[in-house]
């Protein structure tokens, strides 16, 4: 896998991606517009390269993800603490400790944690072997069939036969068949193929 690999998947074929390839390919961006990016990791469930994550530094440093597995912020969130109110709910990045965070999404009254992170920079070729790990092994990623896309107004998800769309924080669910599944592909995410729902 490399830049190159990424951008025919993403821009030419239209496959999409995991984190590795999302984020890598936007950090590939705001570094050709000379901003100042690095990649960090973060902690989901299984280890601390589960997740690429980027972090951009402007008038000061924010966390910046598009390659997130849910329906997640898009604003740039500071690392000070300060909340985030976003189309897809409330975010902040809590200190733990010296360089570790947690990224925080408000659930009801609670601060729940979404990943972990520290802020040293990692390189891309770091994070090969989760990458690996996540389209090879028994997984969620793997054994499912998913596509997100964000919207204005929301977000369009589809979990195996199962479309979601979220419209102004309202859902909206159809079950996809034989019968409409190319059509609802084709409108919602751009795709040519019938989805295999065997899985």
């Amino acid at each position: 896998m490399d830049e190159e690999t990424i951008h025919q998947n993403l821009i030419k074929r239209k496959l999409g991606g995991m984190c590795t390839e999302l984020n890598y390919s936007f950090y590939c961006l705001l570094r050709s517009l000379n901003f100042n990016v690095k990649i960090i990791s973060g902690y989901v469930k299984r280890s601390y390269f589960d997740h690429m994550i980027l972090l951009v530094k402007l008038d000061k440093e924010y966390l910046v993800d598009v390659g997130f597995g849910a329906y997640f912020f898009r604003t740039p969130i500071p690392l000070d603490g300060n909340p985030v109110n976003d189309i897809s709910g409330s975010f902040r990045v809590h200190r733990t400790e010296q360089e570790h965070f947690e990224l925080q999404k408000k659930v009801g009254s609670d601060w729940v944690r979404q990943y972990s992170f520290y802020t040293t920079a990692r390189e891309f070729d770091e994070f090969l072997e989760a990458w690996e790990w996540f389209n090879t092994s028994p997984n969620p990623f793997s054994l499912n069939t998913i596509c997100r896309i964000d919207t204005p107004q929301g977000n369009i998800s589809l979990y195996n036969d199962e479309l979601t769309i979220i419209k102004n924080q309202h859902n909206n669910q159809k079950k996809l068949n034989t019968q409409n599944s190319d059509g609802l592909l084709k409108e919602y995410f751009g795709l040519d193929y019938i989805i295999n729902n065997s899985k």
